[in-house]
């Protein structure tokens, strides 16, 4: 089962590779900002303790069906937890830097220059991915992200992309708060007892020509 499943995302992949005969090849820069919380041993809610977010993204589109994108976000995490040794409750805050890389697949063709009748301004898509998130007390670990988003060409050369991401650590230690890396006691609820942390958000990308014209001076495409 695991082969065919292997075998049916090659396939796919390299099916798409081979869309659009008249892709104009671009690379989109641009800011990002939104919120975070985390899932662990201090905080089973969705969405709770939410913190600002805030990075860049550099997208590197393959065709109009498939991109990928690497990406760089600061954020911090915060929650409460009960002391075991006196009972009291105490808090903690603890900030990461989190760099990642995807593949993104578009659910419709979103050409940006050679509009056609499949074209489409607004285009849903999901990725996924790896990554690898630093924290504070001078921690590291590899993540696993997956999520989905929404794509909006505003022009030619800007877009506007909305995104969520649930990230997956590898480590029970990402509050930075020792009582809490618990194997035994807390937890228990999450796949293999790891961290998990969400990232919604929102970026504006600036899309750069890469095909070079046929004129002398050699600029770039839409220069």
């Amino acid at each position: 089962m695991v082969q065919k499943t292997i075998v049916f995302l090659i396939v796919l992949f390299t099916g798409q590779l081979t869309v659009a005969q008249a892709f104009e090849p671009t690379i989109e820069i641009g800011p990002t900002v939104g919120s975070s919380f985390y899932l662990g041993d201090a905080n089973g809610t969705w969405f709770r303790n939410d913190k600002p977010a805030w990075g860049g993204v550099i997208r590197f589109p393959l065709n109009t069906r498939v991109a990928i994108s690497f990406e760089g976000l600061r954020s911090s995490i915060t929650g409460q937890y009960i002391n075991q040794s006196n009972k009291t409750e105490q808090s903690f805050k603890n900030s990461y830097f989190f760099s990642s890389a995807h593949i993104e697949f578009n659910f419709f063709s979103y050409d940006r220059y050679n509009l056609t009748l499949e074209s489409s301004t607004i285009d849903p898509y999901i990725l996924g991915g790896v990554g690898i998130v630093s924290y504070s007390y001078q921690s590291a670990t590899s993540v696993l992200t997956g999520g989905l988003g929404v794509k909006f060409k505003l022009n030619s050369r800007w877009d506007l992309n909305c995104q969520w991401t649930m990230n997956k650590t590898f480590a029970d230690d990402f509050e930075g708060v020792a009582p809490l890396n618990n194997p035994y006691t807390l937890n228990k609820s999450l796949f293999l007892n790891n961290d998990y942390f969400s990232v919604l958000s929102v970026s504006l990308t600036f899309a750069f020509y890469t095909k070079r014209c046929s004129c002398r001076t050699g600029l770039l495409k839409g220069f």
